[in-house]
């Protein structure tokens, strides 16, 4: 009787877990939580296999059990004739797996990974010809990310209608709430689960409206990454200037990259969208942004050609599956050469004329 749980988001995560640990242990006697590249498989082995104590079962939560370098391949890896035995790290998943092919009876193993590993990865492969339950939890968008806040706006005893929820989502993840930008990290749920609780508390005992979540929310459509985006169709030097500030703001580069990648695909398909004389509305509703962002995107990136965002888009997307594949391992290096070249190909007309200009005085 034991777990894989995998999801990219914490709280999703973290909920489950926990749940299972409730079910298994409800005195809380006989649990035990490890990070796998933090311990040793002495330890391990000691939590594993001790008699549960007033209990039927002896919990073990295990966190990390592949090394850093290994998770960061390990949600595209499928390749069949891979074990793992490779695979490195404090405590080596060959010899973990070694440990889980002897669990007592009175064993309920939960791992927790915080991705999800393809169907062929060894980890799966492992785990199913032990007859574990595997389970991958993919973060809500659209219609289910609705149903999710108002389930928590509830659960916090608060109350909101469905419109005033879909103001909170386009403040705090314009791009991606609706689950139809490619390339963009999902709604971060942590996030958005604290200003749930935050604006519950300010309403008191009145409904959740706009006027609330306008004045205690910050619009992230303004946020460092659309900054970055932006910044990229005015000058090379501008998009610099601003990746600087981004990655001293703490924005991991890791981040940056496929928004910035996300933002030119969507911009690619808005004036895909507006040659097609469709409507800011109807192309927010297909592109999963707000009509005010895409407003943005069309006025801010008009001269510009759909053969420039094109090259910038694959050069980024190429960055980005480098990354998530293990070829490049520091992305915050990767970052401002690839900023600055996409910026010369998409920069706007009159500073590219500028630079020309300035190169035939010189």
């Amino acid at each position: 009787m034991s777990w894989l749980i995998q999801s990219t988001d914490p709280l999703l995560l973290n909920t489950r877990v926990n749940t299972l640990v409730a079910e298994l242990d409800p005195a809380g006697f006989n649990t035990m939580r490890l990070n796998v590249q933090q311990s040793t498989l002495a330890a391990i082995s000691a939590a594993a296999m001790a008699s549960p104590m007033l209990g039927t079962h002896r919990v073990v939560v295990l966190e990390q059990i592949i090394s850093a370098r290994a998770a960061s391949q390990a949600d595209t890896s499928s390749d069949e004739d891979d074990d793992g035995a490779d695979a490195g790290g404090k405590v080596p998943w060959a010899d973990l797996r070694a440990l889980l092919q002897q669990l007592p009876p009175t064993a309920a193993v939960i791992i927790a990974h915080g991705s999800v590993l393809a169907n062929g990865h060894y980890v799966q492969k492992a785990l199913r010809a032990l007859d574990w339950t595997i389970e991958a939890i993919q973060p809500p968008s659209g219609d289910q990310l609705l149903q999710w806040v108002q389930t928590r706006v509830q659960d916090e005893g608060g109350r909101a209608t469905a419109r005033p929820i879909q103001t909170l989502l386009n403040r705090l993840f314009p791009e991606t709430w609706r689950g139809a930008t490619r390339g963009a990290a999902p709604p971060d749920l942590t996030l958005l689960a604290n200003e749930i609780a935050k604006l519950v508390t300010a309403a008191g005992d009145d409904v959740i409206d706009d006027a609330l979540i306008e004045s205690l929310v910050a619009d992230r459509s303004e946020s460092r990454p659309f900054k970055l985006a932006d910044a990229m169709y005015a000058s090379s030097e501008d998009a610099l200037r601003e990746l600087l500030h981004a990655q001293e703001s703490g924005d991991p580069s890791e981040m940056l990259l496929p928004q910035v990648a996300s933002d030119l695909g969507v911009t690619t398909l808005a004036k895909l969208g507006a040659s097609a004389q469709l409507t800011p509305i109807q192309m927010s509703q297909a592109l999963g942004t707000s009509p005010q962002r895409v407003g943005t995107l069309l006025q801010r990136r008009r001269a510009v050609s759909p053969q420039a965002l094109q090259r910038g888009l694959e050069r980024l997307r190429a960055a980005d599956a480098g990354i998530k594949r293990g070829r490049l391992y520091d992305a915050q290096t990767a970052m401002t050469p690839l900023v600055a070249e996409s910026a010369a190909d998409l920069g706007a007309p009159r500073a590219r004329q500028g630079r020309q200009q300035t190169t035939r005085r010189d």
